[in-house]
């Protein structure tokens, strides 16, 4: 499996052992995205800043996209989240309008876990003038 940027696999325990989480049919919803989930950090693009720490992850059926306290990117006019594939095969998918230049927020993906696997990059992502301030590549 190949995976750029960091990978968390399952559950890591405190004594550094890994514990695949558990998984049945009555709580199918709440079961991580697969027996890992991803996370990455967001890289600089040319002149534009953005930096920080991203995780995806599912709960109650749902898959969320959490920028952590560290994230912080660059102003610019009409700022939005996207999901890339790098490869282009992919259409990009513009997942909602950036919330804040800095610090925590969470996104709801509107795609199903089997559709996340096709892209391998969150992207900030100028619309105005189709210029992407930073990348994260999540596999």
């Amino acid at each position: 499996m190949n995976r750029l940027g960091i990978l968390i696999l399952g559950v890591c325990l405190s004594n550094g052992a890994y514990a695949a989480p558990a998984c049945d049919q009555d709580w199918l919803e709440n079961c991580p995205i697969s027996d890992e989930n991803y996370v990455g950090s967001f890289m600089p693009v040319g002149a534009k800043r953005t930096t920080g720490d991203l995780s995806i992850d599912q709960k109650m059926g749902k898959i969320n996209l959490k920028f952590a306290r560290n994230f912080e990117t660059q102003h610019g006019p009409d700022l939005r989240v996207v999901l890339r594939d790098s490869s282009g095969v992919t259409p990009m998918i513009v997942v909602e309008t950036l919330k804040a230049f800095k610090g925590e927020q969470e996104y709801m993906l509107p795609v199903s876990a089997e559709e996340l696997t096709k892209f391998d990059q969150v992207v900030i992502y100028c619309a105005q003038f189709h210029v992407d301030f930073g990348i994260a590549k999540i596999k």
